[in-house]
């Protein structure tokens, strides 16, 4: 009878096994996620593949509490199912464009670099007409 079934040693350490893969798998995923801004993680959309994962999940502690064998099925597709709401969660954050975070565009940073490049140059160059006048009197001096 179910009511009678206590788990073996063995499989209470399969569990302890499982959670803690799941827990070393979405460790740097919940580290990511820690150090989003308050605004960021508001707009951060949690799949339907977390939710799914997480009810599998239990249903796998249940199954395993009952003597089924289908826990470790359970957790099998708990790890799936947290493996592609990860990278789903992921790869959206990704989606944001960082020109719409910037504070100078790239051709305004271009600016300002030249601007700088030449500012020191300018006062040491001459005029350009003064140029062509010095090189037209090395011209004439050069035919005579």
């Amino acid at each position: 009878m179910e009511d009678d079934f206590h788990p073996t040693e063995r499989d209470l350490w399969g569990v302890i096994d499982w959670l803690e893969m799941i827990v070393r798998h979405s460790r740097p995923f919940k580290d990511l996620l820690s150090h989003a801004r308050a605004v960021d993680s508001s707009k951060i959309e949690i799949p339907d593949e977390l939710l799914k994962a997480w009810l599998h999940l239990i249903m796998s502690l249940i199954n395993m509490t009952r003597g089924s064998s289908l826990w470790e099925h359970q957790m099998e597709i708990c790890s799936s199912l947290m493996d592609k709401g990860m990278k789903m969660v992921v790869q959206g954050l990704g989606q944001n464009s960082l020109l719409a975070k910037s504070v100078l565009m790239p051709f305004e940073v271009a600016s300002l670099v030249n601007f700088q490049l030449l500012q020191g140059v300018r006062e040491s160059l001459p005029d350009i007409s003064e140029t062509y006048f010095e090189y037209l009197k090395k011209l004439v001096s050069f035919v005579f």
